[in-house]
């Protein structure tokens, strides 16, 4: 949410300066200007969607998103942080990241 309140207070910024300086400026730019716009809108959408389908379904991907579900990795879907437990550092994900990929590579190997 806060995504697209920041993309839409961009975009009538964004406006405001081209409608003072449309003198000024060239009409392809405006539509590059305009068309990176949308496309951010477009992005924040998805995002959000993204996010509120994770959370209804018990888990994120995203590192900051909620402490009340499990954060996991979205490359691989191995849990790095259980609900309720503090977010991870950087670092930390970092690491768990690599081992649970190490863990995983472990286990087809054995396989």
């Amino acid at each position: 949410m806060v995504c697209l309140v920041v993309v839409l207070v961009l975009a009538i910024a964004s406006a405001s300066v081209h409608s003072t300086l449309a003198d000024r400026v060239d009409p392809p730019l405006l539509a590059l200007n305009f068309a990176l716009l949308c496309a951010s809108f477009g992005v924040g959408l998805v995002k959000n969607r993204r996010a509120r389908d994770e959370l209804r379904a018990g888990y994120t991907t995203l590192p900051f998103e909620s402490i009340n579900v499990d954060e996991v990795d979205a490359g691989t879907g191995g849990v790095l942080r259980d609900a309720g437990d503090a977010f991870l550092t950087a670092e930390a994900r970092r690491l768990r990241r690599t081992n649970g990929i190490r863990a995983a590579e472990n286990l087809t190997e054995t396989s």
